[in-house]
């Protein structure tokens, strides 16, 4: 593995179970904010970004983003999470993509950090923890 480490994080307001959750306060400040703290202290991650939807009622996002000057916030279609990776990953000169979800504030950087150290060590282009053993729900890292 080489090139640009960045890390993904796919974020909307119009979640179907609990709208608005990443603006939702977590320890004094919105949830999206812990996600970018701790995707921010991933070792070997280069850069970190948002992949956020178009449109006024994701703007609260947009505000958050303005919070982290070393992170970037790329929009696009809100009906295409793929689409929205892809501009993420055009935007940031991405080679490779860590991919976390907005909704995990308790995602471990040295976790993380070590999903894109077994991909350095081993050359795989695909690494990931393991959802169904020995890491609970929450802890989610893919590259």
């Amino acid at each position: 593995m080489t090139g640009r480490v960045v890390v993904i994080i796919q974020a909307r307001m119009t979640s179907t179970r609990l709208p608005g959750k990443v603006t939702l306060p977590l320890a004094g400040a919105p949830m999206l904010n812990r996600v970018l703290e701790r995707a921010s202290a991933i070792p070997g991650a280069d850069h970190v970004c948002i992949a956020a939807p178009e449109g006024e009622v994701h703007d609260p996002i947009a505000d958050i983003v303005r919070q982290f000057p070393d992170v970037s916030l790329v929009r696009g279609p809100e009906g295409d999470v793929l689409r929205r990776y892809a501009l993420a990953a055009d935007a940031t000169d991405a080679t490779t993509i860590v991919r976390i979800t907005s909704d995990c504030p308790l995602i471990d950087p040295q976790v993380s950090g070590a999903v894109i150290g077994l991909a350095r060590a081993t050359g795989s282009s695909l690494a990931r923890t393991a959802h169904d053993r020995g890491y609970p729900h929450g802890y989610d890292t893919e590259l």
